[in-house]
């Protein structure tokens, strides 16, 4: 970007125009961050409204306690620590994507929701296969499809994760498990969209409650993850030295039991539903 690019002004002009800035920083300069004055991290703020007389900007994102609430920051600090941030990016990726911006578009017509292609999405998922479209959108490349983990065998990639964090081969990450967390309840939100969309009261509500408890098993595995990491010294993002504490190793084990016990239970379950929307609907 331009030397004398003013972010300030640029998300107080969007937000004008209805629009608002998802704007990466370097949370070092962010007082209300865990990472201030301690560790140069670059991370993304939703920035939501301003106020010009106390010169602060209204966001949301992670606090010092790693609590995800609103937050406010000066327009001087917010400067600063978006300036520094293009030095500590250690992403080169977010170079093109250092600012994303985030609007709502009415639409004059209700979404053509087609249940045949909705079935067809869960059966992929199921079936741990990924099509073009969707390697098109993520931008994947095609001929390395077979690195990819999809739908049902993601549950696999977690635990060769988990093993490879035992043996010390990689550090752990709690992002991934939050990703894992949202996609289950995604597709909770989705299953339900049908059941309410079309007046369901048979065995399809009854199997959509019963994915809730993927939900809570996958929030529990979201949990425990988080636990490790600060056990070990970690923030509660990244894990540290698992090797000193013995309690570390036996959660990740027992993590690595639960994630086959959901796998198993969301596979049948899967397979009951699309068998069912299969009967209902086609």
């Amino acid at each position: 970007m331009e030397n004398d690019f003013n972010i300030i002004n640029f998300i107080i002009d969007k937000i004008n125009l209805d629009l608002y800035s998802v704007v990466f920083v370097d949370e070092y300069y962010i007082s209300e961050s865990q990472h201030y004055s301690k560790q140069h991290f670059v991370h993304e703020f939703l920035i939501y409204g301003y106020d010009d007389i106390k010169e602060q900007l209204m966001a949301v994102g992670f606090d010092k306690r790693r609590n995800f609430t609103k937050l406010l920051f000066s327009y001087s600090e917010f400067r600063k620590a978006f300036e520094k941030g293009k030095d500590y990016c250690i992403d080169p990726g977010l170079q093109d994507r250092a600012i994303v911006l985030l609007g709502l578009y009415t639409h004059k017509n209700e979404y053509p929701f087609d249940i045949s292609r909705f079935l067809l999405c869960l059966q992929n998922y199921t079936l741990s296969k990924i099509d073009s479209d969707q390697m098109f959108f993520w931008r994947f490349d095609e001929k390395k499809a077979d690195c990819i983990s999809f739908g049902i065998s993601a549950y696999d990639a977690f635990i060769d994760y988990l093993e490879k964090i035992l043996k010390c081969d990689c550090k752990g990450n709690y992002i991934n498990f939050h990703f894992l967390y949202e996609n289950k309840k995604a597709i909770h939100k989705r299953l339900e969209y049908i059941v309410n969309r079309y007046n369901i009261r048979n065995n399809l509500l009854d199997m959509t409650n019963e994915y809730g408890n993927i939900v809570k098993n996958v929030d529990v595995l979201r949990k425990l993850f988080m636990k490790v990491s600060i056990a070990s010294g970690g923030d509660g993002i990244y894990l540290s030295d698992i090797s000193k504490v013995s309690t570390c190793k036996d959660t990740i084990i027992r993590m690595i039991d639960i994630i086959n016990l959901i796998k198993k239970y969301e596979k049948n379950l899967m397979n009951n539903i699309c068998e069912q929307i299969e009967t209902e609907f086609l």
